[in-house]
């Protein structure tokens, strides 16, 4: 976040501190408040672009290890990496989905 952007605090659900940019500075086209601001889309789409490439990592160090003669505790943990790195790119795509809607 620029540090030019006012920020203030709210509490979520949970009743966690978390930040949220000023209602007139939140990225959000104030014609149309369901579409992001193109400098927010960029710079999402940029971090989901990275966010691949790491989830591709581990995939593939996933398979590597797979393919590797493990004891049944070090398979379940392969698997778990491997379902959660699985997991992860699944919702990132779901993260693109939305900004490519968003757009």
């Amino acid at each position: 976040m620029p540090a030019s952007v006012p920020v203030r605090r709210r509490h979520d659900a949970a009743g966690h501190i978390a930040p949220i940019l000023c209602c007139r500075c939140n990225g959000m086209i104030k014609d149309d408040p369901n579409k992001l601001g193109e400098n927010t889309v960029t710079t999402l789409r940029t971090l989901a672009h990275d966010l691949s490439n790491a989830i591709e990592n581990v995939l593939q160090a996933s398979y590597l290890l797979g393919q590797a003669k493990l004891d049944d505790q070090n398979a379940k943990w392969l698997a778990l990496i491997d379902t959660a790195a699985g997991d992860a790119a699944r919702i990132n795509r779901q993260i693109r989905d939305i900004l490519k809607s968003r757009s």
